[in-house]
């Protein structure tokens, strides 16, 4: 028979004529996340015009203008002459070079006072440049990048549960290569996984019981919360995401209580933001609270998405906790209390290891008896 045309809405489909999972529907052993084996990283669903090269070649500052403009946080580097990919150039990339903020800064039009030039190539001392080249930060300097832009490329014909394991682990996103090109045809990102499985599993008949339990019951998202208050210059918001190696930081007023967030997506605004209003000041010596007003005017200009904080509580349903990712677009959820505090954050690759453990979990054979 041919092959499902769709992943999620292909797995669910067979999920729902499975007679043990109907008869354990009501149970927190329904392995809903167990993908067919006939369901590959090709089903995925993915526009190829969303994706973005970057080659080895390019300059720094030139390769991250181009993921501002292309409105992606990560794109493949591939280097034409030894004829292979490289591993992910990522943003985060930017913020953990000492020039990075510089860089940050020249997104901005006409900021050339706080933007100020870059020396050409690298200093004798190796130490990298705005204007050296990508491949520079790949090599012996590959071991100091961030966390999350591992390269682990998959072929068409993988399992696409193989795909999970992988996102459920230390990948953010993992790069699909057709075996005839050898070039990356698609990316599979774990933001694109969340969205797919709340649009199939609001569509099922029977809800699977692993979407019921709550961050309390579970203990997911149930760690340290990085945030800075709302007075703080956003300058050391993206200094934290950089010594703590995340991609956001919380915001919080004067009473601790939760009231935005600063992420790495926000320099995807740069370029739109009203240089008229930030009275003569460089954007990054704002506080946290003034540039995220100025941010989400230029999200409003520019028509990428800005969203504001998004925040559930330690019993809200995991169904609903997706469906507030999937429609913020964002990244993360922080978990509050009754006074509005955080207590936790849940990331996307949190929920896509719960549902990976939940699957494992319930087809895991038996334990043999002593």
């Amino acid at each position: 028979p041919a092959p499902p045309r769709r992943a999620w809405p292909a797995a669910m489909s067979e999920h729902k004529i499975d007679a043990h999972d109907t008869a354990t529907v009501n149970t927190t052993r329904t392995p809903w996340f167990r993908v067919p084996a006939s369901v590959t990283a090709k089903h995925f669903p993915f526009k190829p015009e969303t994706l973005v090269e970057i080659s080895a070649d390019d300059r720094i500052d030139h390769a991250f203008h181009k993921l501002v403009a292309s409105n992606v946080l990560s794109a493949p580097v591939y280097d034409e002459k030894a004829k292979q990919y490289l591993g992910f150039f990522d943003v985060t990339d930017v913020l953990s070079l000492h020039f990075g903020m510089k860089l940050m800064l020249s997104c901005i039009p006409e900021e050339g006072e706080e933007a100020e030039s870059f020396e050409e190539g690298e200093s004798d001392s190796g130490e990298l440049t705005a204007h050296g080249k990508v491949a520079s930060l790949f090599g012996a300097n590959a071991a100091s990048r961030p966390a999350g832009t591992s390269w682990q490329p998959v072929d068409e014909n993988t399992p696409l549960m193989d795909v999970l394991r992988l996102l459920s682990g230390s990948a953010r996103r993992v790069p699909v290569v057709s075996s005839e090109t050898g070039r990356v045809v698609k990316i599979i990102s774990q933001s694109a996984v969340v969205s797919e499985v709340y649009a199939s599993v609001t569509k099922a008949t029977h809800l699977p019981e692993e979407f019921k339990l709550t961050p309390r019951q579970t203990g997911i998202g149930m760690k340290k919360v990085m945030t800075v208050r709302d007075s703080t210059p956003v300058k050391t918001a993206f200094q934290l995401m950089v010594k703590e190696d995340v991609s956001a930081v919380g915001v919080v007023d004067e009473e601790d209580k939760i009231f935005s967030c600063v992420s790495t997506k926000d320099i995807r605004l740069m370029p739109s933001i009203d240089r008229t209003a930030m009275d003569g000041r460089a954007l990054l010596n704002h506080s946290t609270r003034e540039y995220i007003a100025l941010a989400r005017r230029a999200s409003e200009v520019s028509g990428k998405s800005h969203a504001p904080v998004a925040v559930v509580g330690l019993d809200t349903p995991l169904l609903t906790v997706i469906g507030k990712l999937a429609a913020t677009k964002m990244h993360r959820i922080f978990l509050i209390d009754q006074q509005n505090k955080a207590v936790g954050v849940i990331s996307v690759s949190d929920i896509i290891s719960l549902l990976m453990q939940q699957a494992l979990a319930a087809t895991a054979p038996p334990a043999k008896k002593a």
